[in-house]
């Protein structure tokens, strides 16, 4: 099988988009007014309803395709991570996450013509681990989703599974995260950088040289850079321009 066959064959055209369930009424626009360098995705969703605040088509994607907890990487033109879009789909039957997030793959494969192929790629990553002494994350008591506290130099975690700690970390960090700890629960914890901020008034302030220090004294885990294969989905077309509502 030549390799130009087999990318043929995980090419997922527009209209596969039949066989997912849909929503039954969707606006989809470019957002207007949006500063990208202040601007954040926001994601609702209500028994009935999804609604995608100022998102770029990369954000999207990384939801409907849950890339967070299945830590996948999304790669495409440059401006699906650029272009930001204000969404609003609803279903008068309901449905599940999950079903929502099938109902927002239809939707972009509709509205955006998109087409992607999966791939995987050997990538430099860091490789989250629990340390050798064991983690200090303590499980939590709360229910409700994760949430995210930061400070100047701190952030506050509650509730906050290890796989989405990791997607947070490659921000800071500037490389893909994964999650090897092994650790199924939610925890609540806090991370303070403050204390390794020693004659940083002298240098440029480098906050991912500190990350991994703080994570081994605070938290007990690990952070090691290694080369390890990651799976991509790959956009190989989208229109910049949404077809009308």
């Amino acid at each position: 099988m030549t390799a130009l066959f087999a990318i043929s064959l995980l090419l997922i055209p527009p209209q596969d988009a039949g066989k997912l369930p849909v929503f039954e009424v969707a606006s989809v626009r470019r957002a207007q007014g949006v500063d990208p360098e202040n601007d954040r995705d926001k994601f609702e969703r209500t028994p009935n309803s999804l609604t995608i605040h100022h998102a770029t088509l990369m954000s999207c994607v990384k939801w409907a395709y849950d890339t967070l907890s299945k830590q996948v990487q999304v790669t495409g033109p440059s401006w699906i991570g650029d272009e930001r879009y204000d969404i609003v789909a609803k279903s008068s039957a309901g449905g599940s996450e999950s079903q929502f997030r099938l109902m927002l793959q239809a939707l972009l494969a509709e509205r955006f013509k998109m087409i992607f192929h999966r791939d995987k790629k050997e990538t430099q990553v860091y490789a989250l681990s629990v340390g050798r002494g064991g983690h200090k994350l303590r499980l939590t008591e709360e229910e409700g989703p994760p949430s995210l506290t930061p400070g100047r130099m701190s952030m506050v975690a509650k509730r906050m599974p290890m796989g989405e700690y990791a997607s947070l970390l490659s921000g800071p960090l500037r490389s893909a995260v994964v999650d090897m700890t092994g650790l199924t629960g939610r925890y609540d914890f806090a991370v303070n950088l403050e204390p390794y901020m020693a004659g940083a008034a002298d240098h440029p302030l480098d906050i991912a040289a500190l990350i991994p220090e703080a994570l081994r004294d605070q938290l007990g885990l690990k952070l090691e850079s290694r080369k390890m294969p990651l799976d991509v989905i790959v956009i190989d077309r989208a229109e910049k321009i949404p077809t009308e509502n």
